[in-house]
């Protein structure tokens, strides 16, 4: 049956069908407990849920704290954004606020700007001075980062640009 078609009273009781269920999703990324607790309430009962989530976390496949953490080093790494952008996509993610601050406590403004803004700046080469400053400027906002970290880092990048030319 798919997910769709249930109604209130075709909801499944199967607990194992439910942990199957969650390990298919798990087998495709990590999930923290609240996304876990979503999927599965398309078409599992709440029972069955709370059920899989006990052992899930038993067994070590949902853990919120180590989910912030790989979240946390990834957009550092592959998309670098803000510390408070990070926080607010963890706590969008139901992870408990007190989680998100531990895990971004160390989380580098300046240095996860200057990746980004190097990435973005490489790809803007031909383009006058002026256009280069405006779009890093926009692109860094979007990305999360504060007024003063976005100067600066487009001071260092613009100098840095004006010396590869």
């Amino acid at each position: 049956m798919r997910s769709q078609n249930l109604t209130r009273r075709d909801v499944i009781e199967d607990p194992e069908l439910a942990y199957k269920s969650a390990l298919n999703l798990l087998s495709y990324r990590k999930r923290t407990r609240l996304e876990m607790e979503q999927r599965l309430g398309k078409r599992f009962s709440k029972r069955a849920i709370e059920g899989v989530i006990r052992r899930l976390i038993k067994v070590g496949y949902l853990d919120d704290l180590q989910f912030a953490k790989d979240w946390t080093e990834g957009r550092g790494k592959n998309k670098p954004r803000s510390g408070s952008l990070i926080r607010s996509e963890l706590r969008k993610k139901g992870i408990e606020n007190e989680l998100v601050l531990l895990v971004t406590a160390d989380v580098d403004d300046d240095s996860n700007a200057y990746s980004a803004g190097l990435k973005h700046v490489r790809a803007l080469n031909g383009v006058p001075r002026q256009k280069v400053v405006s779009r890093l400027t926009g692109y860094l906002q979007r990305r999360g980062f504060s007024t003063a970290v976005v100067l600066r880092t487009v001071n260092k990048l613009a100098l840095e640009r004006d010396q590869w030319c």
